[in-house]
């Protein structure tokens, strides 16, 4: 990835960088595609893809319960801020 784009991704997330910031973020992505590029050497044939780490992709995790949601009233609430009936909160993207 280069200086420029990462500036300007940096930009559409409202993010200012310095040239020196977008360069190390660039050199950083360098050494991990890298690291990343010693996977394509690994001889996988034969292996079966794996899902999940485990055998029992759902042994450790809880029963899942429905419960009852909160009311758009309990919503409102608990917000700091509301507009027209809605929670507002700031503008974080263009």
């Amino acid at each position: 990835m280069e200086k420029e784009e990462i500036k300007k991704l940096a930009h559409d997330i409202l993010l200012d960088l310095s040239d020196k910031e977008a360069e190390d973020i660039a050199a950083e992505f360098e050494k991990l595609g890298k690291m990343l590029r010693v996977f394509e050497e690994i001889d996988t044939e034969g292996l079966r893809a794996l899902v999940y780490p485990f055998d029992n992709e759902t042994e450790y995790l809880r029963e899942d319960v429905p419960e009852r949601p909160l009311s758009k009233d309990e919503v409102l609430a608990n917000a700091g801020k509301i507009t027209e009936n809605c929670v507002s909160v700031p503008r974080v993207l263009k």
